[in-house]
């Protein structure tokens, strides 16, 4: 298991654009956060969302900093705002990981494609947000004991990766403050899943709700057709994207789950990574679950 990006989310009211316009020099060493407060005073005193952003960095429970890190995150968070914005969604703070495991479903062998979007502590989350992820326990993945955002599984294979699954208990079992900083959870999963995807392969795969739900574990009862959110999650992920429905050379078993009978399809959604315009690569601004 091995974290391939690491975004830290400053953006909390109006604390980026204050953080944008200071140009004076930050001390080289790791200072109070409250002597860091100070210093960012003039020529007007911040605004309460900015001694927030400060107050978490690097964990709640830390007194110091490292200015050069706080800068280098307002720079990152800059250039995330912009590629948020072009996913037509708010964005927030995550660690993709690669390679998570212990799950609570024993998961079949050919499963090697899990990708989790996860919420590390030591990254920005509104105080109220923050607080609830420390207490909440009902997620399938957790990494480090930090709960994931979200999570993908599938196969990755020499012609292609197979995207199966795509999940986020966090925005199931969360209240309103929850769900909406998360809002937009499928964009930022699958486009980090696409960039993760871009030197590796060129093809992606993504399943469609009918078959999901074929696939469903054998513990939980099966409802006779997919619920308006798997349409959310694969077809209208798939539309955003520029997907098209392709049929397979050969048909896949898309079971997730060991000991489990075989689901084959020969239909799935289908995205060429080398024809994937970045700047238009999601279809329509409007936040979405």
């Amino acid at each position: 298991m091995r974290a391939r990006l690491r975004v830290n989310y400053l953006h909390y009211g109006t604390a980026l654009a204050h953080f944008e316009g200071i140009h004076h020099p930050m001390p080289s060493s790791r200072v109070r956060k409250q002597v860091f407060c100070d210093s960012i005073v003039a020529p007007a005193k911040p605004p309460q969302c900015a001694t927030e952003v400060v107050a978490s960095f690097g964990g709640r429970n830390r007194q110091t900093l490292s200015p050069s890190l706080f800068q280098s995150d307002v720079a990152s968070s800059l250039h995330m705002r912009g590629k948020f914005g072009a996913l037509g969604v708010r964005g927030f703070s995550f660690v993709l990981y690669d390679g998570i495991n212990h799950f609570p479903y024993r998961l079949r062998q050919e499963i090697n494609l899990r990708l989790a979007l996860v919420a590390d502590p030591i990254l920005f989350y509104p105080r109220a947000v923050s607080q609830w992820l420390r207490r909440h326990r009902a997620n399938h993945v957790f990494v480090y004991d930090a709960p994931a955002i979200a999570f993908l599984l599938g196969i990755a294979r020499s012609d292609g990766w197979y995207i199966l699954t795509l999940q986020s208990d966090v925005t199931t079992y969360g209240p309103a403050a929850v769900r909406d900083h998360f809002r937009g959870w499928r964009r930022v999963l699958v486009d980090a899943a696409l960039e993760f995807a871009r030197p590796r392969v060129n093809q992606i795969y993504l399943s469609r709700e009918e078959d999901v739900l074929a696939a469903t574990h054998r513990g939980f009862p099966r409802p006779a057709r997919p619920p308006e959110l798997w349409t959310a999650l694969y077809r209208r992920t798939a539309h955003e994207f520029g997907m098209r429905e392709v049929v397979l050379p050969k048909p896949i078993n898309i079971q997730l789950y060991d000991r489990h009978p075989q689901v084959l399809t020969n239909s799935m959604f289908h995205l060429c990574l080398q024809n994937r315009d970045a700047s238009t690569a999601v279809r329509g601004g409007r936040e979405l679950s």
